[in-house]
C-alpha cells in the first residue's frame, strides 16, 4: 500500500487513539488503490484492531483526511478527499462508520472559473 493520506484522532474518550491510514495507489495497478483502514491502539500503543469503514475502505486514490467535529455534536467524524473522488465525509453511528457525506454536502456549491 502506498499512503495517501494519515489523520489522527487522539481525543477518544476511553483514553484510545484513531489512525486511519488513506491509501493513495496500489504498486505498479494506477489507478488503483488499496483499502483505507482505520487502526485503534492504546494509551500504551499497543495495536488493538481496525475498525471497518464503509465499503470495506474502498475508497479510491485518498490524498487528504482529517478528523474534526462536523456536526456540533461528541465525536469527531473523518473527512476525506481525493484523485477523481468527491470530498467524503464519515461518521460513527452505533459504533460503525457510516458514509454521512450527503447529510453534510448536499447544499455546498462549488463555483469554479476565472
Amino acid at each position: 500500500m502506498n499512503i495517501g493520506a494519515i489523520a489522527v484522532d487522539k481525543q477518544m474518550t476511553d483514553g484510545k487513539t484513531r489512525i486511519f491510514i488513506g491509501s493513495r495507489v496500489r504498486a505498479e495497478q494506477y489507478p488503483l488503490a488499496d483499502p483505507s483502514r482505520i487502526l485503534i491502539f492504546s494509551s500504551e500503543g499497543k495495536y488493538l484492531g481496525d475498525e471497518i469503514l464503509p465499503e470495506n475502505g474502498e475508497m479510491g486514490m485518498v490524498t487528504g483526511a482529517v478528523f474534526c467535529d462536523v456536526d456540533g455534536k461528541a465525536g469527531k467524524e473523518l473527512v476525506t478527499v481525493g484523485e477523481f473522488r468527491s470530498m467524503q465525509v464519515m461518521g460513527l453511528e452505533n459504533k460503525q462508520w457510516k458514509d454521512q457525506t450527503s447529510e453534510y454536502l448536499s447544499n455546498i456549491v462549488i463555483v469554479t472559473g476565472k
